[in-house]
This record gives C-alpha cells, sequence and structure tokens, in this order.
C-alpha cells in the first residue's frame, strides 16, 4: 500500500505486555513516502494517512508532516508516471489543533486539470461561473460542494454547496478556506457579472474556529453594526460608516402621504362601483359611467412628493398603465352583471394594493440602506436608524457568546457613542 525510505513509523504501547505489537503504527515529523493506493487509512481509523482526492491511478509521491499519528499543515501529492517521471497534482492542508473541528481542505494543482472531476458516485449539477475569476476544479458528492480555485486569492479554496445554485447555475453563497481562516459571505451577484468577487449581505470570518469578524456588507464594504475582535482578544460591536454616501432617509411625511394618497383612491374606486352597480345587470349608461370614472381615478396625477424618490413614480407610472389596459380590455357589452363587476372591482383594488406594497418595500429598503451606510440599524417601526446591529448579527452574537454578553457589547458601543464610560 505504501513504502518509503528513512521514514520513522512509531506507536505507543498501550498494552503491558510489550512483546505485543500496537494495533496501529502512525508516521511523525516530515515524511515522504510512495503511495500506490487513493486511500490507505483503516477502516477503523479513516484519518490515519492522507486520502488522494484526484480522481486518477498511483502511485503517488506523498510530501507530508505527521504529528501525533495524524497528518499537519500543508501536503503535497505529485503523480509518478512509469519513466519515473513526478508532477503535483494535489495539496492539502490539516489542522486538527481544535477538538472535532477539522479545518481540512485540498485543491488540485491549478493548470493540471481541464475539467471538473466528480468525486463519488453522482451526477454534478450545473454551475456558472465566471472563468476569469474562478476555475472550479471538483464537484463532491459526499457533502454536495462544488471546489475552485481563484488568481485573486492563492492557496485558498473557494467552496460553492449545490444547494446555493439557482436555476441558472448561479451561486448566491461562497466559503473561501485558507489555513486556519474561513470567511463566508452572501455574492454579490452584478459585480459578479462583471468578473469580481465581492460580498453584499451577511459576512463571517473564523480564525482557527474562533469568530474573528462579523457584519453586514454592501458591494464589498462593511455598514452597520458587525463584531470584531478588540486588541486582537474580546468581541466588541462596531459600527461601520460608508464614506461619501449619498443615500437619503424618506421622510415620515412622504410614508403619510403616499399612505393618505392610496386610501383616498381605493375609497373612491369602492364608492363609484358601490354607487353605480345598481340590480344584478350594470346598464349601459352606467358602465359609461363606471368606465369614465375608473379611468378618472387611474389617470390622476401622483403625489408630488413621488419625484424625491427614485423608483416611485416608476412604479406609480406602472400601475397606471397596468389598470388602465385592465379596463380598457374590461368586455363592458357582454359582462355587466353584478357578479362580473365584482371581479373587476376586486382585481382593479388589489392591483393598487400590491403596487402599494411595492412602493412600501422600496421605501424601507431605502432607509435601511441608509440607516447600514450610517453604521446603524433601520427599526421600521419607529421610522428611524438606531445604533444596533441587525437581527442576523446579533444573533450569531447570540450563538456564539449567549445574550448576557452580547447585551454588555450593546451598552457599551451605546455608552461609546455618547461619549460616556460604560
Amino acid at each position: 500500500m505504501a513504502e518509503g525510505r528513512e521514514s520513522v513509523w512509531g506507536s505507543d504501547y498501550r498494552s503491558p505486555l510489550f512483546r505485543l505489537p500496537p494495533a496501529l503504527f502512525a508516521l511523525d515529523g516530515q515524511r515522504r513516502y510512495r503511495q500506490y493506493r487513493r486511500d490507505i487509512s483503516p477502516a477503523s481509523d479513516p484519518r490515519r494517512f492522507l486520502t488522494v482526492h484526484r480522481p486518477m491511478s498511483g502511485p503517488f509521491i506523498v510530501n507530508a508532516r505527521y504529528e501525533e499519528g495524524l497528518p499537519r499543515g500543508v501536503a503535497k501529492v505529485s503523480a509518478e508516471l512509469s519513466d519515473g517521471a513526478r508532477y503535483v497534482v494535489e495539496r492539502q492542508y490539516f489542522n486538527y489543533q481544535l477538538p472535532n473541528q477539522r479545518n481540512h481542505y485540498y485543491y488540485f494543482e491549478p493548470g493540471s486539470y481541464e475539467r471538473v472531476s466528480v468525486i463519488g458516485e453522482c451526477e454534478a449539477p450545473n454551475i456558472t461561473v465566471p472563468r476569469e475569476l474562478i476555475s472550479v476544479y471538483a464537484f463532491d458528492c459526499d457533502d454536495g460542494n462544488f471546489y475552485a480555485l481563484s488568481e485573486s486569492m492563492p492557496a485558498s479554496v473557494l467552496s460553492i454547496a449545490a444547494e446555493q445554485l439557482d436555476n441558472s447555475g448561479r451561486f448566491h453563497q461562497i466559503r473561501i478556506l485558507h489555513h486556519g481562516n474561513t470567511s463566508e459571505f452572501e455574492v454579490d451577484a452584478e459585480a459578479l457579472l462583471r468578473g469580481e468577487l465581492l460580498a453584499d449581505g451577511l459576512y463571517t470570518e473564523w480564525h482557527y474556529g474562533q469568530l474573528h469578524a462579523a457584519y453586514i456588507a454592501s458591494h464589498g464594504q462593511p455598514v452597520g453594526v458587525g463584531m470584531a475582535l478588540a486588541h486582537h482578544t474580546e468581541s466588541v460591536f462596531v459600527s461601520h460608516r460608508l464614506e461619501n454616501s449619498q443615500t437619503e432617509f424618506p421622510s415620515t411625511s412622504l410614508i403619510e402621504t403616499l399612505k393618505v394618497s392610496a386610501t383616498e383612491r381605493q375609497q373612491a374606486m369602492r364608492q363609484d362601483f358601490a354607487r353605480l352597480m345598481v340590480g344584478s345587470r350594470l346598464s349601459e349608461r352606467r358602465a359609461e359611467q363606471l368606465k369614465a370614472a375608473l379611468e378618472a381615478h387611474i389617470a390622476a396625477p401622483a403625489p408630488s412628493m413621488m419625484a424625491d424618490y427614485l423608483g416611485l413614480m416608476s412604479l406609480y407610472q406602472q400601475w397606471q398603465t397596468e389598470a388602465a389596459t385592465m379596463v380598457d380590455n374590461w368586455p363592458w357589452q357582454s359582462r355587466r352583471n353584478a357578479a362580473d363587476i365584482a371581479r373587476l372591482r376586486d382585481a382593479l383594488l388589489g392591483k393598487l394594493a400590491m403596487y402599494r406594497e411595492r412602493q412600501e418595500s422600496l421605501l424601507n429598503d431605502a432607509a435601511r440602506q441608509h440607516c447600514l451606510a450610517s453604521g446603524q440599524r433601520f427599526d421600521a417601526l419607529r421610522w428611524e436608524c438606531r445604533l444596533e446591529p441587525e437581527p442576523a448579527i446579533f444573533e450569531l452574537c447570540q450563538h456564539t457568546y449567549g445574550i448576557n454578553r452580547c447585551e454588555a457589547m450593546q451598552t457599551a458601543l451605546q455608552a461609546s457613542a455618547a461619549g460616556q464610560q460604560p
């Protein structure tokens, strides 16, 4: 299975009868040996020796450091040809410093592969990546992850879960492994199309199993209140401001104006339906009156304050176009009974409510982005920015440190901002 020269194989004698050989022998120190199979570890201890992931036949030349019977640090695997020539095909990194928290990854030597290798018995899903930025080398059937390299991040492995792929094969979240550091973040989709890998959403960074940083990212920049290590020892909440931000906070007067305007239009349309729908069928004259009244409501100009925010006027115009089309295309000659007119009423009012929800969502997003850019959190109930972490950050803090510690961190942040000592 394996052979080596000048290798020291040692093992502790756990039995008091020293004549009985130990159950397993183990390597120790920096070793170089020839391995004939990809996996030579015993079934009872699958981590005992290095396992070659590259789906190719041996023999392999393994250059690795062993400590306490297990591989440590960076290991290099080379393929050996029949003429004795060798070339590197795979590198691996091991970390057993933390119990049950092994940080282990592998990658194929750049330039030594042309296609994605499937490791295991399965069919890999389709994945779409910018080739000038990311080079995918393997899909692991057991953990359901793609593994890739990037020239912009030497000696790092990019891990992409198959469950993060959409129908087009694009990914929305990524994990980056570099020795003992692991970072995970949501991906900026627009930047990825330009060939840039930027965080846009929750970003976390771990160092040998310990949380080093967590924050909300906006196009690669930290915003809002996040977590960081103070003096490399203690985690604290930190406010991240976005310099030269051009965002504006939607005023409460605009919110109230849009609410009143939508409510008045909804009530007026309901009243017209109720006023003109008399009996079981709408007369031709009343149908013309209802159509004219609805067209007048739809054509009414938007509140002037809408022009202050990009997107609001566009949403209003979309509603006008769709509602006007609905009224114009209605078969007024053949569908004038009470049930049909009620369907038209419900459809128009539903369309109005849908666009009202979109307006609210747009303004909520604008308010949240403004608060994050100013290093705070948006409180939708109070409609204001507050010096607090986002719920996702605070939940991560609670899971890592506990509620009491996180509340103390919050108090310290607010006291520091107020120029007081906690």
